[in-house]
C-alpha cells in the first residue's frame, strides 16, 4: 500500500505506486457509481469540516485537507453530484457537517452502519474492518492525549487514518450490499436528508400553539390524577 503527497493537502493511498497529480485528477474525472467518503472534524462536539476523504474503490483512496486552507483540486462535483452515491460508515455524523457548511448533496447517500444493524452486525467500523481482513486504527490511537481536538494532529497522519477508513467502508459495502434487503434499507434512509437539512436550519416553534397544547395537556394530567386517587 503506497502513501503519496500530490499536492499541499492532498494525499493518496493506494495501491498505484506511480500515482501523481494528474492521474489523480483524471481517475476522480471519470464516471463514478458510489464513493465512499469519510469526514474529520475538530471534535465530536465541534463539527467544523477539517479534512475530507473520498475512496473510488476499496484500492484507491484521497484525502485533502479542508482547514485551515481548502487543500487544491477538492472534488466537489463527486460531492454535488445526485447521481453518485456517497457510501458513510455513519453518515449522520458526516452529513450535517459538511450540508451545513458546503451544502453538498445529501439525496443519494447510503450507510454502511445502518446496513449492518439490519444484519445484526456491531457498528464499530473497526471491528467490522477486521472481519474483512483489513486493519484500521482508532482515533485514540494518533491521539496524544484524550480528547485531543484533530487540529492538533499531523494533517498526514489524520488523512492516512481517513484514507484506511474510507476503504474499509467501501469494502464492507461491497461485502454486505447483496445480501440487504434494499426496500427496507430504502425506507430506513429517507429520514437522512430531512434530519440532515433540519440540523442545519433548526426548527421554527409556534409558541403559542405550544401554551394551548401546554394547557390542554395540564388538563388531562389533573384529570387522571384525580381518577387515580380516587381508585388508590
Amino acid at each position: 500500500m503506497v502513501w503519496t503527497v500530490l499536492d499541499t493537502g492532498w494525499y493518496y493511498l493506494g495501491e498505484d505506486p506511480d500515482m501523481d497529480k494528474q492521474k489523480a485528477i483524471a481517475l476522480l474525472a471519470q464516471p463514478h457509481i458510489a464513493v465512499a467518503c469519510d469526514t474529520e472534524t475538530v471534535s465530536l462536539k465541534d463539527r467544523t469540516p477539517i479534512g475530507f476523504g473520498i475512496a473510488i474503490d476499496p484500492d484507491n483512496a484521497f484525502y485533502w485537507r479542508l482547514w485551515p486552507e481548502e487543500a487544491p483540486y477538492f472534488p466537489w462535483r463527486i460531492l454535488r453530484d445526485s447521481n453518485i452515491m456517497k457510501v458513510f460508515h455513519n453518515a449522520m455524523f458526516d452529513l450535517p457537517a459538511m450540508y451545513e457548511r458546503y451544502r453538498i448533496n445529501v439525496l443519494n447517500v447510503l450507510d454502511t452502519m445502518v446496513m449492518c444493524s439490519m444484519h445484526g452486525l456491531p457498528p464499530k467500523l473497526q471491528t467490522l474492518a477486521a472481519g474483512l481482513g483489513i486493519e484500521i486504527s482508532d482515533i485514540s490511537e494518533i491521539q496524544t492525549r484524550k480528547s485531543q481536538p484533530m487540529t492538533e494532529i499531523d494533517p498526514e497522519v489524520l488523512g492516512e487514518k481517513c484514507c484506511w477508513d474510507i476503504r474499509a467502508t467501501y469494502a464492507l459495502f461491497l461485502k454486505i450490499l447483496p445480501d440487504t434487503p434494499i426496500h427496507l434499507y430504502t425506507e430506513e434512509m429517507q429520514i437522512i436528508p430531512i434530519l440532515t437539512v433540519m440540523q442545519s436550519k433548526g426548527l421554527l416553534v409556534d409558541h403559542e400553539e405550544v401554551d394551548k397544547f401546554y394547557v390542554l395537556l395540564s388538563k388531562d394530567v389533573d384529570f387522571y390524577r384525580e381518577q387515580a386517587e380516587e381508585l388508590y
